[in-house]
Formats: structure tokens, sequence, C-alpha cells
């Protein structure tokens, strides 16, 4: 039994220990901007004392007015004590005004230094296997769910916890005064309020971590929120007459979200009847002992005055405010952002890079025994893959989905590494190589390329960022494109914004991005990438369009090594040579011609696309089988 008592008192030791470091990291956080911090301090300082000072002038005015009504002073000695507290009052209001806003200023300077290093810790790692995970995920999440209008913000948790310390020193000067008149009156009103406010913050903190565990359900409330808004989603909700069935399921999502939160909150409340019984005694307390006091002792008018504000002043430590809330919440995120700094070390270690000039232009790239299973998965993508990329080669890469190609493209470009097996550049291991360097080297286009908030020309311009002021480069690149012709029919031409959400902003079709995705990363070639990677780049584009892409990417990339992917064998067909993945490995290898011959998986796949065109287009089957089935 004794050891049982022993060790739970050292846990509620440690308990108490790593809260006290928690409180503390917080108010570290207030670090930096002296000048604002400063203010803030001052304005906290003068709300935390005027109580306690306005009490001892309230005493001092009975004093006052007893000595006008009893001994025939003056009036006029009345003014100085009227003065002070005027002063006060107007010091105090001053004070949580000015505390108000230099709060926000510095909650937000903090929310923004936290965000970038989020950022900053996110992005460290050299590829993106890391944001794949789920733990990873939810740590960015609750560490960057921050700033104005958040739910976790270490800026509010951080001037919260100032509030709250100040709040205790206003309790403590206003115990003080007092104390003057009866010790125990003071210590028995800090207790009270004391032992109130860590009842309701227990108590109501249980509500705030259990929103907290069932954030989950809120996001799909959120879901179903954007899913109705939408304009894609909402078109086709219309369309099938979806609107009633969204709305309740939206409703039962909600129901589930908040029911068991109002059960709780219903709880909570029902157990607060002791809570007003001990703040309704110690109010009691407040005013009875001081009048006992007086009737016992000479104790003047004025201490008994200022002994009964001084005392409610202490009691209004025992309400908890939202500070308690944005501190519990606040302390989520910077738990968060402690556990990235431990997954992701500023002080990591990676190999010297090689230097770029140590591989040639274009790169031959090989790929031997690569074995790659996704975090998760059980199936392997790669199983032993050799694939040989050689320089200003047109490569193109098939099979059926799941086989890896996306994966393939992913990484070359060093996003993900492998289980096993080796991607070397020129003879060096990829690890090896500066990945600012080797990327400064690579053009994608992804199926769905990333459609930029910004100009036509910038979404150009944007595949080689360090150049984005090359307007004669955008120039030339649009127009060997056909994205001029998109741009002309803009009301701003190129620097028309590609977002409805902006002042003169449009927006494209599915297969116009396409063609702005290709523009970018044909600027890119023009600029030096020599390593052309295609994801299914005529997804969206029509039978003219592709083959106007297939003309565009022979001009544009003469010299380059090109890597296509694609379901489409008119997008492969005229590539120098095909390969096709089969159970993670090469399963045949060979230009469109050898492959046919070959009759097996390849030509498969070409039979099986022809005949769809030959039955949906039975009038031109003739003419274009060749071109676009194959």
């Amino acid at each position: 039994m004794t050891s049982t008592v022993v060790k739970g008192a050292r846990t509620a030791t440690a308990r108490w220990r790593m809260l006290a470091v928690e409180r503390f990291r917080l108010l570290a956080l207030l670090h930096g901007d002296r000048g604002p911090l400063a203010v803030l301090l001052s304005s906290h300082t003068a709300a935390a004392l005027a109580p306690a000072a306005i009490a001892l002038c309230g005493g001092w005015l009975v004093s006052r007015i007893s000595d006008v009504s009893a001994l025939g002073a003056p009036p006029s000695t009345l003014a100085l004590p009227l003065t002070a507290i005027a002063a006060l009052l107007l010091v105090e209001q001053a004070a949580l005004s000015v505390r108000g806003d230099v709060e926000f200023l510095v909650a937000g300077r903090i929310d923004g230094r936290i965000r970038g290093e989020v950022r900053r810790l996110a992005t460290r790692p050299l590829g993106v296997e890391h944001l794949a995970r789920t733990d990873v995920a939810a740590l960015v999440s609750r560490a960057s769910d921050i700033g104005h209008g958040a739910r976790r913000s270490p800026g509010r948790a951080a001037t919260g916890q100032l509030t709250l310390t100040f709040r205790l020193v206003a309790a403590l000067a206003s115990a003080a005064v007092v104390a003057q008149v009866s010790p125990p009156l003071a210590a028995g009103l800090l207790l009270a309020s004391l032992l109130m406010r860590a009842t309701i913050r227990r108590q109501w903190l249980r509500l705030a971590h259990a929103d907290t565990e069932r954030q989950p359900h809120l996001d799909r409330v959120r879901y179903w929120d954007r899913l109705g808004s939408q304009g894609a989603a909402a078109k086709e909700i219309r369309l099938f007459g979806l609107s009633r069935w969204l709305t309740s399921v939206r409703v039962d999502e909600e129901r589930r979200w908040s029911e068991p939160l109002r059960a709780l909150r219903l709880s909570i409340l029902s157990r607060q009847h002791w809570i007003y019984l001990l703040g309704f005694g110690a109010g009691a307390a407040a005013l009875l002992v001081p009048g006992l006091t007086v009737l016992g002792t000479d104790l003047p008018h004025s201490a008994l005055f200022s002994c009964v504000v001084a005392a409610f002043a202490v009691l209004q430590m025992g309400a908890m405010g939202i500070e308690a809330f944005d501190i519990e919440y606040g302390r989520a995120a910077v738990g968060a952002l402690d556990s990235l700094r431990a997954r992701f070390p500023t002080d990591q270690e990676h190999p010297a890079p090689t230097p770029d000039t140590a591989v040639p232009s274009p790169p031959r790239i090989q790929v031997r025994d690569l074995t790659f299973t996704y975090p998760g998965g059980e199936e392997k993508v790669f199983d032993g893959l050799d694939l040989d990329i050689r320089p200003g080669e047109v490569l193109a890469v098939v099979g059926r989905n799941g086989a890896g190609k996306t994966t393939l493209i992913t990484m070359l470009g060093g996003l993900i590494e492998p289980d096993a097996g080796v991607v070397s550049v020129g003879g060096t291991p990829l690890p090896a190589l500066d990945p600012t360097h080797w990327r400064r080297r690579i053009a994608v286009v992804f199926q769905s390329a990333n459609r930029y908030p910004l100009t036509l020309a910038d979404n150009i311009a944007l595949g080689a960022p360090e150049h984005r002021d090359d307007r004669a480069g955008i120039t030339r690149v649009a127009a060997a494109t056909g994205v001029d012709a998109i741009a002309r029919a803009l009301p701003l031409g190129l620097d028309t914004p590609m977002s409805r959400d902006l002042t003169d902003g449009r927006d494209l079709s599915g297969g116009q991005w396409q063609k702005v995705a290709l523009a970018r990363a044909m600027f890119a070639v023009h600029h030096g990438r020599d390593l052309l990677m295609l994801d299914e780049p005529t997804a969206h584009l029509d039978v003219r369009t592709e083959i106007d892409f297939h003309r565009q990417v022979r001009d544009l990339a003469r010299g380059v090594s090109v890597l296509i992917v694609s379901h489409r064998m008119s997008t492969v067909r005229h590539a120098d040579r095909i390969v096709l993945l089969r159970d993670g490995r090469v399963a045949e290898e060979g230009s469109h011609d050898e492959l046919l011959a070959l009759g097996g998986e390849y030509h498969d796949f070409h039979r099986l696309q022809t005949a769809r065109f030959a039955e949906n287009s039975p009038s031109t089957a003739g003419n274009d089988a060749e071109g676009v089935g194959t």
C-alpha cells in the first residue's frame, strides 16, 4: 500500500514537473520582438496591479469621507483619492485595450515563425516518402493548424500563458491587501480560487480533448460541406439529384460528431453545483470575516472597504477564461512541432554531393536490381528491376495500372528511395548527387500537373524558376506549344491570372492545362534541363492535338533524354525504345514494330486499343487507327 502511494506521488510529481516545463516553454516563445513584448508586459503589469491599487485607493477615499463627515474636513480633501481612483480605472481600461491588440500582434508573429519552421521541417527530407506516412501527415497537420482563425495556435498559447501568469500576480497582489486585515482569509480565498479554477479547467478541458479526438468526424463534415459547394462536384450532385442525399449524409455526420460532445457538455454542467457552493462560500467569507473583524476590533472602515474590494478581486482568479483553451490547443501544436524536430533534426548529415559537372549531358541512367514497396503496402512495385535510359533517346514505359510507371519517374527525380538496388546517373549513385543540381536537370510533365494561381506566363516560367524574367523564352515556348493561341483568347494574354478567384482571372480546360504543363517543361528544356519525363502527357488531348504533341516533343527536345509513361499506344509508338513493366520487372523491350511482332502483352494492348477505336469511329478507323490505336 505504501509503495503504491509513493509511486502515485512520484507520478503526480513528474506530471506536474512536465506541465511546468511546458508552461515555461510557452513563455519562451515570446522571445524576439522586444518592442511589442515590452508593451505587452507593461500592459499586463498595469492591469494586474490595478485592482489591488484601486482597493487601497478606495479605502483611502472612505477614510477621507469619514474625515469630512466626522471631523468637518473640507470636501476638497476627497479630490486626490477620487483622482487616483479615476486614473487607475483609466489606466486599467487602457492597459486591457492595448493588451488585446498587442497580444494579437505577438501571437501572429509567433505563429508566423512556427509556420515557417513547419514548412522547413516538412521539406527538409530530400524526397516525398515521409509525406505519404499517416503519422507524419498527422504531425504536420497538428503543427500547422495555427494562426488567426485556427484551432491550435502556439502564439495564442504563449500569450494565454502570459495572461494566466499575470492573473496569478493580480490575485497575489489583491491577497496581500486582504492579508493586512486577515491573513487566514487571504490564504483561504486564494486557495478557493485556485481550487475552483483547477476543477473547472479539468472538467472543461475534458471537452477540449474529446473535441480533438473527434476531429476526424469534423473533417468529414467539412468535406461534405465543400463537396456541395465546389464547381465540378456541385454540378454533378445537381444533375444526378443527389442534393437531398448529400444533405442527409452531412447531417448524419454532424450528429455523429456533435452528439457525444453535447452529452459530455451536459454531464460537466450537471457537476458544477459544488463549485457554485464553493464560490458562494468564498464570497460570503469575503464579506463576513472583515465585518466580524470590524465588530470585534477597532479596524477602520477604510481597511474594511479595501479588504472587501480586494477579496473579490482575488476571487476573479477562480474564473477560467479562454486562455485555458488557447494554452491547451497550442500545447498540442508545440508538441507536434517537437515531434517533427525530433524526426527531421537540423543537424542531420547528408553525404557530400558529387559536383554536377561529374554527370555528362544528356545523362546515362542505369537502374540495377531495384526493389521497392510503398510503406504499408504488401505487393512489391519493383522486384529486381533493371533498366537503362540511354543519352538522347526517347524511351517509353508501358504497363498495366500499378506496374510502377509513375513510381519510376518519382524515383528518378530522387523523391523516393528504393528498398534495395541502385539508380545511377553517369555512373554516380543518385543519392550521391546534389539533389538541387540534379533536379535542375529534370523537366517533368505529370498527368495532374499543378495549376498555379499566377499569370499564364508564370505558369510556364516555373519550369525553370531561376529564369522567370526570360520573357522572350516564355513567348517562344508558348508559340511552339500552341499556348499562344490560348493566350490570345484571354483578356490580358500571357499576363492573365490563372484563377477565377483573382481579378480578371480565368481558368482553362483539362487539355489546355496539359498544353501549359508541356510548355512549362519545354521552357525548362530551353534552359538546360536534359532529362524530360512525361507522365501520361496526352491523357486530356484530342487526336489532332496529340499528333501536334509528338511533333513538338521531337522539335523542342532534340539532344535531350526523354522518358514517356503512357497507357496510350499512340503516345509511345514513335519512341526509340519501348519497355513493358510486369511483376516489377521489364517483361518486354524493343521498338513498336518489334513488340508487335513478338505477339506478347504489348501486342494485346495494341489490338484492344485498335479495336476500341474502330468500334467508336468506324468511318475513320481505316485512316486513323494506326495513328491513334497504336
